[in-house]
């Protein structure tokens, strides 16, 4: 009899830890969206350690930031810590999401990057543009890189 007992405590315990999970799920935030978020909550965070941008921000708190943030994606907080608590069970998976986030991130700095040299490289040719101009005189107004166009 306390064979059965225990076969049936065990079984009923299994049942519940794999009900507990199933419902653990559904508040759990799927893969691509937790990346998403935890790539705006980086981006907030070098915000936040930008001591110009820091000071004109009107909440030092980062957790009301982060709240809008979860917002934005239609998420609560307490998804946010459900699926921290599920995706940190299995370190692997955890360190995936991180490898996304920072692959993310990355190619993110890397297109800021190429956008702030296409801005540098234009602001370098409208002055050579603007210091040729001023060398042929000022009644002539030349556009370089294409046939000379002359104004009066």
């Amino acid at each position: 009899m306390k064979k059965h007992l225990i076969s049936f405590f065990s079984v009923v315990i299994l049942l519940a830890v794999i009900g507990c999970n199933k419902d653990q799920k559904k508040y759990v935030i799927p893969k691509d969206d937790f990346i998403d978020i935890l790539v705006d909550i980086h981006l907030m965070d070098g915000i936040m350690r930008q001591p110009g941008l820091r000071n004109s921000l009107l909440e030092k708190d980062t957790t009301h930031y982060y709240d809008a943030i979860l917002r934005t994606h239609d998420y609560s907080i307490a998804q946010f810590d459900s699926s921290i608590v599920y995706y940190t069970k299995d370190i692997k998976e955890f360190d995936e999401i991180y490898q996304d986030v920072l692959s993310k991130l990355n190619q993110m700095e890397a297109e800021a990057e190429d956008e702030l040299e296409q801005q540098r490289k234009e602001k370098e040719r409208k002055k050579e543009e603007k210091e040729q101009q001023q060398r042929l005189g000022h009644p002539y107004k030349i556009s370089l890189g294409s046939k000379v166009k002359v104004k009066r």
